[in-house]
């Protein structure tokens, strides 16, 4: 009897695995060798590739993968350095994908890049994996952003608003079955919610508004589009476009929102907005605990002061004990609470190629300002970081912009646009992920101040407008040296 229980226990073991099981074959047409990954983030928190599987096209471009999928959701193949889609998964699922995209020319040594191109799906899901590529939402496309810059606020919302309905048609026309929950949910998050936050984040898209736009952004109602928002089920947090309106949202309803100056605001800012999730959440347990966690790891990233995020850590694992969430934030934690001893190594190259440690400082204040050209914040900041450095040209204080996540053409465009003088370093990935993880960095702009004799002073340190008082008073203690 025992060994029968168990014979059936393991039938059914080997049944559910071969029920999530995936199988993907595909073709890519461009005549280059590549691997191929398919992966999920890991948590939302960090956003870190969990690898499901890998593949490396063959002298036609085939390919082919087999991986567990125990749920519903997006996955992400990426295909070497030159792109990625998402592609929407169920468990058990089989399918092809063929992809057609033409390269561009390049400079001699550089990565080929290629356009759209065109993507088909067949098999499982051929219908919403071909909606969401026709409908932009597979592959990332900047248009939305870039209309920004060439619209008035008003005529931004009005183009979302026209992009949002043309999608939705295109559902409506090309997915006439009735979807899994998981798919529907996916789908609105991405078209829908999506457009809340874009409309939310117009202004910072724009940077440069002129007098019809500042007259747009103070008119009485202008974010009465909030009104039309609606929380989704908990399974919804799968759409990256639904966490983006969450989080828009609630930071949105902050008495300090679009008001935020200095690091004492900075943190009644976050606890209001984690306070405002906590209670408007309070039916959907999986969002409200994603939100809370959401706002705790921003306070502990940009926040120098920390007895408001141990009030809100203490809180959050009263009621979250078992929370997924919770390792990350007790690693900030840990590495915020012990801001002693020497600065962690940063090895980077500057201008002439010329790899620097920042050890050889030693003797001089460190200032890092840590950016990508990307970050419209970090662009925002260095008119700010340019005055403090002109204000201590003549001190032995050394200002380094560490540069991230970024291609060597965008980095000294962004230097040489923004005038920036002082140390400049750019890491490569595998550097950068060191450098991340040593100093708690989660988000950009991300400022780190070190003292004259290399010991971390914060890994959290203040703003450009902020930081002053803070350098002097480290100018005034002697070195070792």
């Amino acid at each position: 009897m025992r060994l029968s229980i168990l014979l059936l226990f393991m039938l059914s073991s080997i049944c559910v695995s071969g029920q999530n099981s995936v199988h993907i074959k595909g073709k890519i047409n461009n005549g280059l060798r590549r691997e191929v990954q398919f992966f999920v983030w890991n948590n939302y928190l960090e956003y870190k590739p969990e690898i499901l599987a890998k593949s490396t096209t063959d002298a036609d471009g085939c390919f082919s993968v087999t991986f567990n999928m125990p749920k519903a959701q997006p996955v992400q193949m990426s295909y070497g350095a030159e792109f990625s889609v998402n592609i929407w998964i169920e468990p058990g699922d089989s399918m092809s994908i063929h992809m057609v995209r033409q390269m561009k020319m390049t400079n001699v040594g550089e990565e080929p890049s290629f356009d759209k191109g065109n993507v088909i799906f067949s098999g499982a899901h051929a219908s919403i994996n071909n909606y969401l590529f026709n409908a932009d939402l597979s592959i990332y496309d900047p248009k939305t952003h870039l209309a920004a810059k060439k619209r008035s606020l008003g005529q931004y919302k009005l183009f979302l608003d026209s992009m949002e309905n043309a999608r939705l048609i295109q559902k409506k026309e090309n997915l006439q079955d009735a979807l899994f929950s998981e798919a529907e949910e996916y789908i609105y998050g991405e078209v829908v919610s999506s457009s809340f936050a874009n409309k939310e984040m117009s202004r910072v898209y724009k940077r440069d508004m002129d007098r019809q736009d500042t007259l747009e952004l103070n008119r009485p109602g202008y974010n009465d589009f909030w009104k039309n928002w609606k929380f989704l089920s908990d399974r919804a947090l799968i759409s990256s476009g639904y966490r983006y309106g969450l989080t828009n949202y609630f930071e949105g309803r902050s008495s300090l929102h679009g008001k935020v100056s200095n690091d004492e605001m900075r943190e009644r800012y976050f606890a209001e907005a984690y306070a405002t999730a906590h209670r408007e959440l309070a039916g959907l347990p999986e969002t409200r605990e994603y939100m809370t966690a959401f706002f705790l790891y921003h306070m502990l990233s940009f926040v120098a002061s920390k007895d408001s995020a141990m009030v809100l850590a203490s809180r959050f694992y009263r009621e979250f004990p078992a929370s997924g969430y919770w390792p990350i934030i007790e690693k900030k934690l840990r590495i915020k609470s012990n801001v002693t001893g020497a600065a962690p190594e940063i090895i980077g190259f500057d201008t002439n190629n010329r790899a620097v440690n920042l050890r050889e400082l030693k003797g001089k204040v460190v200032y890092i300002d840590v950016w990508g050209s990307w970050c419209a914040p970090c662009i925002q900041e260095f008119k700010n970081s340019v005055k403090l450095a002109e204000k201590f040209k003549d001190r032995e204080v050394s200002f380094v912009y560490l540069n991230m996540d970024d291609t060597d053409e965008a980095w000294r465009k962004a230097i040489l646009n923004n005038k920036l003088k002082g140390y400049h370093l750019r890491v490569d990935k595998k550097a950068g992920d060191k450098i991340k993880d040593s100093y708690g960095i989660a988000f950009f702009p991300y400022y780190i101040l070190i003292d004259r004799n290399g010991m971390l002073m914060s890994n959290n340190a203040k703003r450009p407008l902020e930081i002053e008082q803070d350098i002097l008073k480290l100018l005034s203690t002697p070195s070792d040296n």
